[in-house]
């Protein structure tokens, strides 16, 4: 029998199979209800949990592939810009990070770990969070 869980058989196997081995696996893995220790969703109601499976697919970094997907981001901007009280909430400039794009805009964050009291680190802001202004990265 191949040993699927380091290498890809030669014949593939079912897509009953590869299910049941992922979720029997992972059944091992704490209660995400229980954990409250990072930012991650605990619980979603059926609704939630439908529009989800129905979303999935999307690459929402493919603006012109979803527009409609791009549009309601946008407007999740303003209303966070709205929820934070910006004078300006309906024309509010603001990112969202999907998968991999997340970390690089976070750097400048991540880069507290790596210093001490005799490091000199300069990070920009690229965006401000309502105005869309950003520092002068060439002249810093």
């Amino acid at each position: 029998m191949a040993d699927t869980h380091n290498t890809i058989p030669d014949e593939g196997i079912d897509a009953e199979a590869a299910y049941r081995l992922v979720h029997d696996e992972t059944m091992l893995d704490g209660n995400a209800r229980l954990n409250l220790a990072t930012f991650v969703t605990t619980w979603m109601d059926d609704f939630a949990d439908k529009l989800y499976a129905d979303m999935f697919d999307k690459n929402l970094i493919n603006k012109d592939e979803y527009p409609q997907t791009a549009a309601i981001e946008e407007r999740s901007w303003c209303i966070i810009a709205d929820l934070w009280h910006s004078p300006n909430a309906a024309n509010a400039i603001g990112t969202s990070t999907v998968g991999s794009s997340e970390h690089p805009m976070r750097d400048g964050h991540d880069l507290a770990n790596y210093v001490d009291e005799n490091t000199i680190g300069v990070v920009a802001i690229l965006g401000v969070t309502y105005t869309g202004s950003y520092e002068p990265v060439v002249e810093i």
